[in-house]
């Protein structure tokens, strides 16, 4: 068999395969019977790591539109086995689909697979890190949409704020990136009232350390609510500035145990 025919054939496996998924997907979502529904998704990750197996070769080989074709198909495959994987709760194979995602994928699939993963019943610490790692990945994308990215973000922080305060603060100082890139100085902005939210509830959490005597924490964290309060911008692109200084001056008249 010359190298044509097996191109085209292994090319017509991966079709099939793709359209499998597709429709088992499908099958799945519309099925009430749960072990009939794990049963088609079993199935969806199966012809989705067949179809992996094809892919990778012909990805070297091609370009131009045959590539970009291949791609799409790709990205879409990966936001189907995420959430197979997913309702399978075999959460330890999520990792690595978002690297993968991270060479195939789209803002459009980040966007699936992070619905995918708040739906789902994934422990903390999984969705911890699944969405540290979906966030980092937007974070580097232009183009990403700043109101979605900050979404996550404010999920991300919610999960960690009662029992990771390390996560916490990491998500604090990645917003901080965030808005002050230079990369993305052309994309939408950070949400207002998001960053509202965030100083606010930063500033709260530094009180708590206060009236716990942690006074190190506190003003860490006070610090960090003052820089984020002071990234708040108008639409003309001024920054009001009305919220730090309320936050400076809550700052200010606190009284430390040791100076």
């Amino acid at each position: 068999m010359n190298e044509v025919v097996e191109t085209d054939l292994s090319l017509r496996r991966m079709f099939c395969d793709f359209l499998c998924v597709s429709l088992l997907v499908v099958l799945a979502r519309s099925e009430d019977v749960i072990e009939a529904q794990l049963q088609h998704y079993l199935n969806v990750r199966k012809h989705a790591n067949d179809f992996r197996k094809e892919a990778h070769s012909h990805l070297e080989k091609f370009e131009g539109g045959a590539k970009d074709d291949l791609e799409k198909k790709y990205a879409t495959l990966l936001s189907f086995d995420f959430e197979a994987a997913a309702r399978l709760k075999a959460w330890d194979d999520l990792g690595q689909i978002i690297d993968e995602c991270n060479v195939y994928g789209t803002n459009g699939t980040f966007e699936l697979i992070a619905d995918i993963l708040l739906c789902s019943q994934a422990p903390e610490s999984t969705m911890t890190l699944i969405l540290r790692k979906i966030i980092h990945a937007c974070a580097r994308l232009q183009e990403m949409d700043n109101a979605k990215l900050s979404r996550w973000i404010r999920c991300l922080f919610q999960i960690a704020l009662p029992s990771n305060l390390n996560i916490a603060e990491q998500v604090l100082n990645q917003v901080i990136l965030i808005c002050e890139s230079p990369s993305k100085a052309n994309s939408s902005q950070y949400p207002t009232d998001e960053l509202e939210w965030l100083a606010t509830t930063t500033f709260n959490r530094a009180v708590d350390f206060y009236c716990a005597s942690d006074d190190q924490a506190c003003k860490r964290w006070a610090e960090k609510a003052l820089i984020i309060a002071g990234l708040i911008r108008e639409n003309d692109g001024s920054r009001p500035g009305g919220l730090r200084d309320l936050l400076e001056s809550k700052y200010l008249s606190l009284s430390w145990t040791n100076t």
